[in-house]
């Protein structure tokens, strides 16, 4: 479907309606407003939206569609029966009013309607650390788009995703391993499910908050094992490394789709729950991927917390001493590999000697 869109000569979303039984092209009343006739040029009579005040921002239910997504990004030119108003866009510029108002009665989300590397609508585009740079932004906020929209069967994250990933492939000419990417792996490691609490780590003897899952679905590594929204807190400088990264496919001739498990190979600095007891954690929070917990009571405390890298942040006369860290949490599977089940941000590498360490070989599966 992605070759459809991106060689369209125009795509019009019916991004008004929530069923293929609506009509778009039906009068769309704005809610808080009143209707109030006037008269036409050609004799007919139309209707004028008035409101009290400020308008709420009116979300399309095309925006709540998975499957959507890659008929926003890859078609070259969209007009948008949106649920107020009638918008235009192209690759060079954003959404438009096509009848231009006084008042902006709707907004659209700029995450929902990001764009895509010209490049891949055949125009040049940057090389070398450049190239991977945009690659690293580009495909965070279509992740944290893509994520938390709805989609019937959860088997078909993937799939729906294929278009773009293909696109994009031949673009920036890496390998994509199970929604990820592997020049920015180390980079877009740190996801985590967005609007999850934060959690204070447990305290010694205290293993309640460890939140591990009562089924572990791999590769447990990539955000597309989690069922929902994910924000990805982007590693900046890299410190662990990737040794090996394979995923075995449900079908070989789809390497874009579904993946039945993977392995990832990492070398990175690590500290065990022991080693973390003691050392000054109350600054840092901690994400968890799972709500529900297994049995807690023959739980293993081998815990691993391995660093991945450093967040972005100012440096004042060029002092790295203490950089705020991002690690994953990784709980043991039994058979020397490691199953994730959560991450933790903000913690001082002077609190957390964790650099210091000889880092270790670790798979994740």
């Amino acid at each position: 479907m992605g070759t459809i869109y991106k060689n369209s000569t125009l795509t019009i979303a019916a991004a008004n309606t929530t069923s293929v039984r609506e009509s778009f092209l039906s009068p769309r009343p704005i809610p808080a407003t009143w209707s109030v006739p006037y008269l036409l040029p050609n004799g007919k009579f139309g209707n004028l939206w008035i409101s009290a005040g400020q308008l709420k921002v009116i979300s399309s239910p095309l925006d709540t569609r998975a499957w959507a997504l890659q008929e926003s990004l890859l078609s070259p030119r969209v007009l948008w029966y949106g649920p107020t108003a009638l918008k235009w866009k192209c690759q060079a510029t954003e959404f438009r009013d096509v009848h231009e108002a006084t008042v902006n009665c709707w907004n659209y989300s700029g995450i929902k309607h990001h764009r895509l590397p010209s490049g891949v609508f055949g125009n040049a585009e940057p090389t070398g650390p450049d190239l991977r740079n945009q690659q690293s932004i580009i495909w965070k906020k279509v992740v944290e788009d893509y994520s938390g929209r709805d989609i019937t069967f959860p088997d078909d994250r993937l799939p729906a995703l294929a278009g773009i990933a293909s696109e994009l492939q031949r673009l920036w000419r890496d390998d994509y391993v199970a929604g990820m990417w592997r020049s920015c792996l180390i980079k877009h490691l740190g996801w985590y499910r967005t609007g999850e609490e934060d959690v204070s780590p447990p305290a010694e003897g205290n293993l309640s908050n460890l939140h591990l899952p009562l089924t572990y679905q791999s590769p447990g590594w990539s955000w597309i094992s989690f069922e929902g929204e994910v924000s990805i807190m982007e590693v900046f400088y890299e410190h662990a490394q990737v040794i090996k990264c394979d995923v075995n496919l449900v079908d070989n001739t789809a390497p874009m789709s579904r993946v039945r498990d993977g392995r990832l190979v990492l070398k990175a600095a690590c500290i065990d729950e022991e080693q973390r007891l003691k050392t000054n954690y109350e600054d840092c929070w901690f994400k968890w991927d799972y709500n529900q917990c297994a049995e807690q009571e023959n739980v293993s405390r081998d815990f691993q917390y391995s660093l991945l890298g450093y967040e972005e942040q100012e440096r004042r006369q060029n002092d790295f001493s203490e950089r705020k860290g991002i690690a994953l949490v990784l709980a043991p599977a039994g058979d020397g590999t490691f199953m994730r089940i959560g991450t933790v941000f903000g913690f001082s590498t002077k609190d957390w000697p964790i650099e210091a360490l000889e880092r270790q070989i670790i798979t994740i599966i």
